[in-house]
Order: C-alpha cells, then sequence, then structure tokens
C-alpha cells in the first residue's frame, strides 16, 4: 500500500509510459468493494505504464471499422480497456488510455462506441498508434518531433484530412453533431496516473469528486497559456468551464512555486501542466505580492463551483 502512495517507489519511478484514465474508469474503480482488488487493478495500471506487457496472452481487440487496435487486460475477473493514443507535449509521444473497467460481456458496447470515435482518425494517426518500440522485454512509447505534423481527424466533407492538432475534442460539425454516444466519448475527463491520483481513488468517499487537474488538449493549452484575459464562447459542453478553471488554477500553480519553491507539487499536478507549465525562475516574490484573478460568468452558481473546485485543487 506505501508503494503505492509513494511517489518516491520504484512503482512510479518505472513509469515509460504516461497513464491516463477516464472519468468512466474512475467511477467503475469506485464501484469495487473489494481493498484487494482496487491494488491489484492500481498494480496492473503500474505494471504497464512501466513497459510491461503480457506476451503469452492476446490481449488486442481490433475495431471493425477504423482498424484501431483497442487492448484488454485481465485482473480480478473484470477487464481494464485501453488503447494507444498520441499527444502532443514537447513532441509528439504515445501514451495509454484507460477508458474504463467492464465484465466481458460489457466490452463489446464500449468497443462500438470506440470504433466510433476511431472511425474519424486518418489511416496514417491509427497506424502511428499501432507502431511498437520494444526495448528487451519491455514496450516504450513511440516519440515523433513536432515538425510531423501529425494529423488525427479526417474531414468527411471533402475527403481531405484536418491538419490542426491532435485535439481529441475537435470542432468539426461532421463529427461530435453526428453522435451523442461518441461525443460523450469524445469530452471525457481523463486524469493522469499519479501517487495522489492513487491516493484519491483508494481513499475518496463515494459521491466525492476527483480533486485533481485533469488532461487537457492541445488546443485548451493555448488558451490556458495565453498571457491575457481570456473570452471563451462556444456551444454547451465542449469545455470552456474547463479551460477557464485550468487557466485559473495553473496561475495559482505558478504563483505558489515562485513565492514559495518546488517543493512537493509535483505529486498533485497533472502531467500536462508538470510537463508544459514555463515560468522565470528569477521572478521575485515578495510577501506584499498578491495574485487576483476575476471568473466572470452569468451564473452564480456555476461561479461558485468553480471557486470551490479551484480551491480544493491549490490545497
Amino acid at each position: 500500500m506505501e508503494d503505492l502512495l509513494n511517489g518516491d517507489s520504484t512503482l512510479f519511478k518505472q513509469q515509460r509510459w504516461t497513464v491516463l484514465f477516464s472519468d468512466d474508469f474512475r467511477k467503475s474503480f469506485r464501484k469495487m468493494t473489494s481493498t484487494r482488488m482496487k491494488k491489484s487493478v492500481l498494480n496492473l495500471l503500474l505494471c504497464l505504464a512501466s513497459g510491461w506487457r503480457p506476451k503469452k496472452i492476446n490481449v488486442d481487440l481490433v475495431c471493425e471499422r477504423s482498424s484501431q487496435i483497442v487492448k484488454h487486460f485481465k485482473v480480478e475477473g473484470l477487464y481494464v480497456v485501453c488503447s494507444i493514443d498520441i499527444v502532443k507535449k514537447s513532441n509528439y509521444m504515445q501514451v495509454l488510455k484507460v477508458w474504463d473497467i467492464l465484465p466481458l460481456v460489457e466490452i463489446p458496447k464500449l468497443l462500438k462506441r470506440l470504433d466510433n470515435i476511431f472511425n474519424m482518425y486518418t489511416d496514417d494517426f491509427i497506424n502511428r498508434c499501432k507502431q511498437k518500440c520494444l526495448n528487451g522485454r519491455a514496450e516504450l512509447p513511440e516519440c515523433w518531433p513536432n515538425s510531423s505534423k501529425i494529423i488525427r481527424h479526417k474531414n468527411m466533407n471533402n475527403g481531405k484530412s484536418v491538419a490542426d492538432s491532435t485535439d481529441s475534442t475537435f470542432d468539426g460539425g461532421c463529427y461530435a453533431e453526428n453522435s451523442r454516444v461518441s461525443e460523450s466519448l469524445q469530452l471525457m475527463k481523463f486524469y493522469s496516473l499519479s501517487p495522489g491520483a492513487v491516493s484519491h481513488l483508494l481513499f475518496s468517499r463515494d459521491g466525492q469528486e476527483l480533486d485533481l487537474p485533469f488532461e487537457v488538449t492541445d488546443e485548451e493549452w493555448e488558451i490556458i497559456q495565453f498571457c491575457k484575459s481570456s473570452f471563451i464562447l462556444g456551444r454547451s459542453g465542449t469545455g470552456k468551464t474547463t479551460v477557464l478553471s485550468m487557466k485559473l488554477f495553473e496561475k495559482e500553480q505558478i504563483y505558489h512555486i515562485a513565492s514559495e519553491g518546488f517543493t512537493t507539487a509535483e505529486n498533485s499536478m497533472s502531467t500536462s501542466v508538470l510537463k508544459r507549465t514555463e515560468f522565470d525562475h528569477s521572478t521575485e516574490v515578495t510577501r506584499k505580492t498578491f495574485l487576483r484573478q476575476l471568473f466572470v460568468t452569468v451564473s452564480p452558481r456555476l461561479c461558485s463551483a468553480v471557486k470551490h473546485y479551484v480551491s480544493r485543487l491549490i490545497r
């Protein structure tokens, strides 16, 4: 148990993959009543993060329409359903996305939903997801330079690819609007596996929200990093509040790091914030300096919820 909660343990130091788990996985995990089962699932995720893969068992499920590969790993009678994705940070990099943990009979339904999303991806993107980099018995994530310009989505209107980014919430109307089911997965929140996340999964009470920053897309990150005020316009459910909340949180983190120094923030911050935040270490912050941020919305209820959420994150 101590190793699962200790960021300095070999379990976390040996991580070679970025593992992102979805809100659906979190909910399914919380329904488990056996502590032993929960530990087994988390140990499996950490093994996968280290590059371990089963050799004698076929874990691949091939989607019918997209040819994308979904992996399912058995643990304690259930199956952890994952897929390889590509994110853009300092370069393009493969990551492991954990969609859910389910009984075997429920996997085909999820596979069909995922196939609807993967069918929107270009052949080049899917082929890159399938590439493997082996180092002895370990499988390592493939990386590509930013100059590769990896294109995620097809443009179904004119048969050409959309070369904007690998943003998983691409707002092309021909995609998300076609299927509410697919949209719910596209807009799914993902959290980076870390000691802080493990602690929340193991010890948070039923119904308690996960007080961790979730992963943001490349497009969202550009807005978060924008140094001036932001006004975001978009339809319901596309992540406007997400972006503004993370913008508030990111600036709070930079302020506290500058004023108090980088100490234990690593265990609580998400991978995207840690790896992509840049600030001037020479910034001098005195005790008389205060950070003041203003969040404006027409809904007092939403404003209160955002304030409460950001306050919990920065504790």
